[in-house]
């Protein structure tokens, strides 16, 4: 019987023989979401762009995620995330068992890895993965190589005229490639930390959806939260956040089983099966100390035990995580029950969408209920997440002292309570879904529905999380906001008046109905109590972004706005400046300042006529001083935060003067405040 696998390189590409494209499944969405792993990313990015010895190893733990990092690596490649040496990267995967499987003669293995590293050389940008790095050193040798893989690959690696990307633990990198010194120089360490359980929490909240596709079932929040505090209760041997993906993987499956044999309407809910016995506290087993026969055959039994009492307890946690949830199950099937009504009504209003924004959808995304209580915690989650307690800190300092808020306000549960009131609807890009609020009105349904589906429709041709999460650049991403918004506004009226032509609405109409919905919304408490900063600046991306899209499309019809977006409040409350690519002057600080710098950032033309309207009270005014805004930058200062210094550009001597005048009798109407600097 003749070889198998002869011939079996000798034709066809050899990538494609032991390769496996990482990219191409991000294209296709078949990856899982990658969260968490920002700075991880940006040094591998990093040590892929070097000149030389470009080859990234991340060492870390069994189950911390170094595979996730490269698919999220991969997925930002397909999404054109990445510096434009990367656009056109491709990311494959080294299949060890194709390049092995039949080697039975002396040089069949050299020949391969010789054409693999030909094949690399010849495409720059193939990046090359190999997973469990430290299984190079070796290979090949007890086939008859003359040297192992990783002595074949070492100088090319040197050259850098491929590029690679290992994982391994850290075990195993001590073990293995830090004992070869000549492989370890060609590789720059990576370590993969362990994440924490909010970290944790973001990766199941983003893997939920597709957990739910999978096993038709609904899963809460609270069997989440379960997976992370009982895996680390009783998991100790495994790390997140595998160990917890697994847990809810097993909870999902026990509850299908243990499920009712009948026909599901609706998706059975995690919280339903029965209670399984607590197991025993697993026992430390004694090292044996007298020799002889029998002790091989009781260390292997013991490993046998701590491997089962391993398994057993992740069974019994997929049990747990679903028994936990049976208070709330009855809650949570019906909102699954009003689901399957409205992924109707998406269905049904896609087209609408898509004809009215001129962008077709490239799938349909996914539509559930939440209740009050979830959206408060998704609300609480993403804040908290936007602005950890540092920068909120900073923030609410700059705002004391510009005025924008009093003193006494503390902005974090001001806001929580005012976005909990305000939200009856929003699409989560993390999870590509619509998350509507069981208690919305059925005559809001509708509104709310069209309004998101926009939304969702944007985040398929821009990230939208890149856009709306913009560090320091709070003008940019409050007209990044109105652009969303405006857009989102504009395109659902003839979704639900189709006898309605927003396109022939007066430029400005949107935003001279501002105090009838100003109006409409003084009636819930939060909104009512808000200062001026808020409640404007939560109808301006709305009215006045909806007043650019309407300028927009009449000036530049057929072309679509996200392809190039407003860098200013500036350029959407001007238009004509957006036409005559005049961009605000970027203004920036000198390095080396005494004080210590507690929060940076700008205010914009918008937010500076706020402040104006806030402490002068006239709008009429306070548009007038505003308008000739060119740029702005503040720093808060000083470790009581008591300092700020702000830095502004204007378009001519006339306009400058009109502000400085204005500023001095705005902040003369202020109360005095001894511990403030300006």
């Amino acid at each position: 019987m003749g070889n198998p696998f002869e011939g079996f390189f000798d034709s066809g590409d050899v990538l494609e023989r032991v390769g496996i494209d990482i990219t191409g499944q991000a294209r296709r969405g078949d990856l899982e979401p990658v969260k968490c792993r920002d700075a991880e990313i940006a040094r591998v990015v990093d040590i892929l762009l070097r000149q030389g010895k470009n080859n990234a190893a991340l060492v870390g733990k069994a189950g911390v995620g170094k595979t996730a990092i490269v698919e999220g690596l991969a997925q930002r490649i397909a999404a054109g995330d990445v510096p434009p040496a990367l656009k056109d990267a491709r990311i494959l995967g080294l299949d060890h068992v194709s390049m092995l499987a039949g080697t039975s003669f002396r040089g069949q293995y050299e020949d391969r890895i010789r054409r693999l590293v030909q094949a690399l050389q010849a495409d720059r940008n193939l990046i090359l993965f190999v997973d469990e790095l430290h299984n190079l050193i070796g290979q090949g040798t007890a086939m008859g190589a003359a040297m192992d893989a990783a002595n074949m690959l070492k100088p090319a690696l040197v050259r850098g005229d491929i590029r690679v990307i290992g994982a391994t633990t850290g075990e195993e990198y001590s073990k293995w490639i830090k004992t070869d010194l000549a492989l370890e120089r060609r590789f720059q360490p990576v370590t993969i930390e362990e994440l924490d359980a909010i970290q944790t929490w973001e990766v199941l909240v983003a893997r939920r959806p597709r957990l739910e596709r999978h096993h038709a079932v609904a899963i809460a929040d609270d069997a989440l939260k379960a997976a992370i505090v009982l895996t680390d209760r009783f998991v100790t041997d495994r790390a997140r956040p595998d160990k917890a993906i697994d847990v809810l993987d097993e909870a999902c499956a026990h509850a299908i089983i243990a499920a009712p044999r009948r026909r599901f309407t609706s998706p059975p809910v995690v919280g339903r099966a029965a209670r399984r016995p607590r197991p025993p506290p697993p026992r430390r087993a004694r090292a044996a100390r007298s020799g002889g026969h029998g002790e091989g055959s009781r260390a292997r039994r013991r490993d046998g035990g701590r491997q089962r009492d391993r398994v057993g307890r992740l069974i019994w946690l997929g049990g747990v995580v679903v028994a936990v949830l049976s208070m709330g199950c009855r809650e949570r099937a019906q909102a699954v029950q009003g689901e399957a009504d409205l992924k109707d009504m998406v269905h049904r209003m896609m087209p609408l969408v898509a004809q009215a924004t001129g962008l077709p959808f490239k799938h349909e995304p996914l539509v559930l209920r939440r209740s009050r209580a979830q959206v408060r915690d998704y609300v609480i989650h993403k804040f908290d997440d936007d602005l950890p307690p540092a920068d909120l800190a900073g923030l609410q300092s700059a705002l004391r002292l510009f005025g924008l808020i009093p003193d006494s306000l503390e902005l974090r549960p001001t806001m929580i309570d005012l976005l909990t009131e305000q939200i009856a609807g929003y699409y989560d890009p993390d999870s590509n879904a619509l998350y509507i609020p069981a208690d919305i009105e059925p005559f809001q349904l509708r509104i709310v529905v069209s309004h998101e589906l926009v939304h969702a429709l944007q985040d398929q041709y821009v990230r939208l999380d890149s856009i709306i999460t913009q560090r320091h650049a709070n003008d940019r991403r409050s007209a990044a906001q109105a652009i969303l918004e405006g857009q989102a506004t504009v395109a659902q009226i003839p979704v639900l008046m189709p006898e309605q032509k927003p396109d022939t609405f007066a430029l400005g109409w949107f935003w001279k109905q501002r105090s009838a919905m100003a109006a409409q919304q003084a009636q819930m408490k939060e909104f009512a109590r808000a200062p001026l900063w808020l409640r404007e600046g939560l109808v301006f991306p709305y009215l006045g972004g909806a007043d650019f899209i309407v300028w927009f499309r009449h000036k530049y019809f057929g072309r679509s706005v996200l392809d190039s977006m407003p860098r200013s409040t500036e350029q959407i409350l001007h238009p004509e400046r957006y036409a005559a690519h005049d961009e605000p002057t970027e203004v920036r600080f000198a390095p080396g300042g005494a004080d210590t710098v507690q929060w940076e950032d700008n205010l914009g033309e918008f937010e500076t006529r706020l402040l104006f309207q806030q402490l002068l009270g006239d709008e009429a005014e306070a548009t007038n001083l505003a308008t000739g805004w060119d740029g702005d930058r503040y720093q808060v200062l000083g470790p009581k935060s008591d300092a700020l210094v702000w830095y502004s550009v204007w378009d001519d001597a006339a306009a400058a003067l009109r502000f400085t005048g204005g500023l001095q009798r705005a902040w003369a109407k202020r109360p005095p405040d001894p511990k403030a600097r300006r």
